[in-house]
């Protein structure tokens, strides 16, 4: 941080007193916004308090803690909430076109009531049930590449199942027209060729390249030299990087994890939602797309698909347990423990026992 650091004191070479009070006055003015800050771990966060601390300069930081927090120690947003004498909280929605879903997913995120939530999303068609994984997988695949164009996004839980679904909604985007062959190939990090026309994302930060993790571009152009023209059709924005940069950094956002697309919103989203998923990981697949969103679940019939829900849909602390089947209780055979003789040395006095005690670092028992 000490080119952050450098700019809200002013320490950029030898600026006199009046340069360094003049600073100092606009750091007090300033006020650093964090978004999506529950994906912030510790450590930046306390040396981004420290900076601000030390310049009189505000921080804000704006996010969901019903989200995926932080891969490494996170908990920031908690933290702040803790610390703030004022903290805000938001309650108006305005990503979602279905008014009635946004109160749906105000529910899921406070945990209310999961079971009857299942009820309201399953006959609405926001969840779908499925027989085997293989009938899942068909219907999202099917569904993404139907509405490729117009920016489904599937959420999965490796990124494995993220490269396959890319290549498929690839595909399909190639066979309508809507991409088209560059003269040279270049391939992303995911081994997967680029072509113009394509939504990928970036995973790295680099304010040179005016590009950062987790922003998502459209390919516009595929240079002799192996470089990738992109352009945010949201903001405008543009930027340029070279070969290098787009292998290692770089893939098709057709369908990521619910890290890749936490903070991204899209027309279409689809969910998958399994027994090793989280409530914060099933209430961020419910809630990527402004049209329509689905949650996929692989079950025998609708009472065990409500009962997966309901134990994903809850935090850890208030998920029931799940009773284990009674099992016939088979004494175990004691243990044999050989004894061993205790030899001391002739003459040799025995420790006392509040010695020994402190030797390997305990408190004797009194």
């Amino acid at each position: 941080m000490p080119g952050l650091h450098g700019r809200l004191l002013g320490h950029e070479g030898h600026a006199d007193g009046e340069r360094l009070n003049r600073r100092r006055a606009q750091a007090a003015s300033t006020r650093i916004v964090i978004d999506e800050a529950g994906m912030l771990d510790q450590d930046p966060a306390h040396a981004l308090v420290t900076i601000a601390d030390e310049t009189g300069t505000g921080a804000a930081l704006i996010g969901d803690r019903a989200q995926l927090a932080a891969v490494s120690r996170g908990g920031v947003l908690d933290l702040a909430v803790a610390a703030s004498p004022r903290p805000i909280d938001l309650t108006d929605l305005y990503c979602f076109n279905d008014k009635e879903y946004a109160q749906l997913t105000i529910a899921m995120r406070d945990h209310h009531e999961p079971g009857k939530l299942f009820d309201q999303l399953h006959e609405r068609g926001n969840i779908t049930i499925h027989a085997t994984d293989a009938e899942a997988w068909t219907a999202i695949s099917t569904d993404v590449i139907r509405k490729a164009e117009a920016g489904a996004t599937v959420v999965v839980t490796s990124n494995d199942a993220a490269t396959q679904l890319n290549s498929l909604a690839q595909d399909a985007r190639a066979r309508a027209g809507h991409t088209r062959t560059p003269a040279v190939e270049v391939a992303g990090s995911d081994g997967l060729n680029i072509r113009v026309g394509d939504r990928i994302m970036t995973r790295s930060n680099d304010k040179d390249l005016r590009d950062a993790n987790r922003d998502t571009w459209t390919v516009a152009r595929v240079h002799r030299d192996g470089s990738v023209s992109l352009k945010d059709k949201e903001s405008g924005r543009k930027a340029r990087l070279p070969a290098e940069y787009v292998e290692a950094h770089t893939h098709l956002a057709y369908a990521s994890t619910e890290y890749g697309v936490q903070g991204a919103t899209v027309d279409f989203g689809h969910g998958i939602v399994t027994d090793s998923s989280s409530a914060q990981a099933v209430y961020v697949s419910a809630t990527r797309g402004r049209e329509h969103n689905t949650l996929h679940l692989v079950a025998g019939d609708v009472d065990e698909a409500r009962s997966i829900f309901t134990g994903r849909a809850a935090p850890r602390s208030r998920r029931p347990r799940r009773r284990s089947r009674p099992r016939e209780h088979h004494p175990r055979p004691p243990r044999h423990r050989p004894t061993r003789p205790r030899h001391r040395p002739e003459g040799a006095r025995r420790t006392p026992r509040h010695q020994r005690a402190r030797l390997h670092g305990a408190s004797p028992r009194m």
